[in-house]
């Protein structure tokens, strides 16, 4: 049996009101570390590519084109390109 990983990247920044409006999803100290300034709530990538690589797994990233600047994580892109993750588009459909 083979299983497939995805991650869809909708956003890696939300903005304090955001984050306050939804401090449910998050513990104290997360959202303390958030608050301070130590740590991006939305920006978990480089947590996840650790993860996967301590358990040997290569997911696919998905990236909008148009949500938020690329440019923002080109280093991040980078980083999964060259540690051999998978990278597509992610398709964003509007409603008509």
């Amino acid at each position: 049996m083979k299983i497939v990983i995805t991650h869809d990247v909708d956003s890696v920044q939300r903005p304090l009101t955001h984050v306050l409006k939804r401090h449910d999803r998050f513990s104290y100290t997360d959202l303390m570390r958030h608050l301070l300034g130590f740590d991006n709530l939305y920006d978990n990538i480089d947590i996840i590519m650790d993860l996967e690589e301590k358990y040997g797994i290569k997911s696919t990233w998905f990236f909008p084109v148009f949500l938020f600047p690329l440019d923002s994580i080109e280093d991040k892109i980078n980083n999964l390109d060259k540690g051999h993750w998978e990278i597509a588009l992610h398709a964003i459909v509007e409603p008509r």
